[in-house]
């Protein structure tokens, strides 16, 4: 009988590809909702018996109703926006000020870098979650607040990143040649060093979003982002007490949040493996 090989890496490669391409469809439907959830046909998210209350899954109302009869999949949807709000501000702040932060301490170093790291380091030390309780606490539970909050939040992993993958390309050939030609650091680092981090930090930044969706949701069901506004985080609060009667006031949010950050994971992770082939083995 003959024996057929198979190639492991092969079949891992396709199952990456096709877990990707299905990820990037997710967060392009949770982007298209954030975004025009407001305008499409779907019941009134802040209206009352919109549907039986405490109606399961159906045809009217695809995750059902909860207790005062609010359409699940209308809030569930319009959930959308502060969520990928919170993950796109996280994303663009660290992107910005802790990628340009990183890739200056980096590549100038010295007196330069130990005033840089030396903020990273002091932003680093408070417990995230700590922080951003206390300072919405402070502040007032606002979205504007709450963006902030994440916006902060952020800087620091990105410029650690960012100062990391600097570090390994400011001493490449291609580095060194532009110097010799007499680039000006602003140049190097624009044009020779930057295309080099930027495609792995965006990597990391998948992961970032992930983990500010999670941080949001968490403040929102402890009442302390944005109270009175539809969020994921905010609908499992009010569905907790409804887990006997009507689970599916908890769970629908708690799924879509669930497939969110697992899409999250999966980019960033396939990301990681094409610019880093020894990770595709993992």
């Amino acid at each position: 009988m003959a024996v057929v090989a198979i190639d492991a890496p092969a079949v891992t490669k396709r199952r990456s590809d096709w877990l990707f391409w299905v990820s990037v469809g997710w967060m392009a439907l949770m982007i298209f909702c954030a975004v025009f959830g407001h305008l499409l046909p779907l019941a009134d998210p802040h209206a009352q018996l919109a549907g039986p209350p405490l109606s399961g899954p159906g045809l009217h109302h695809p995750f059902g109703t909860d207790v005062v009869g609010y359409d699940l999949f209308s809030q569930a949807v319009n959930g959308a926006r502060i969520s990928m709000l919170v993950a796109a501000v996280s994303v663009a702040s660290g992107m910005l000020v802790g990628g340009t932060i990183g890739l200056v301490s980096g590549y100038l170093g010295g007196r330069t870098s130990g005033v840089l790291m030396w903020f990273i380091d002091v932003l680093l030390a408070f417990p995230a979650l700590v922080f951003a309780l206390a300072l919405v606490s402070f502040v007032g539970a606002h979205l504007s607040s709450v963006v902030m909050v994440f916006a902060v939040l952020a800087v620091p992993g990105y410029a650690r990143v960012a100062r990391a993958l600097t570090l390994t390309y400011a001493t490449e050939n291609f580095v060194m040649a532009a110097r010799a030609a007499g680039a000006t650091p602003v140049r190097v680092m624009l044009r020779e060093i930057l295309p080099n981090v930027i495609v792995p930090l965006a990597s990391f930044a998948a992961l970032g979003a992930a983990v500010a969706i999670i941080a949001e949701g968490s403040l929102a069901f402890l009442g302390l982002s944005a109270p009175g506004s539809i969020s994921w985080g905010n609908m499992i609060a009010q569905g907790q007490d409804q887990l006997y009667d009507g689970p599916q006031a908890a769970i629908a949010p708690m799924v879509v949040m669930f497939l969110t950050i697992l899409s999250l994971n999966f980019i960033g992770e396939r990301l990681g493996a094409v610019l880093d082939p020894r990770q595709a083995q993992l």
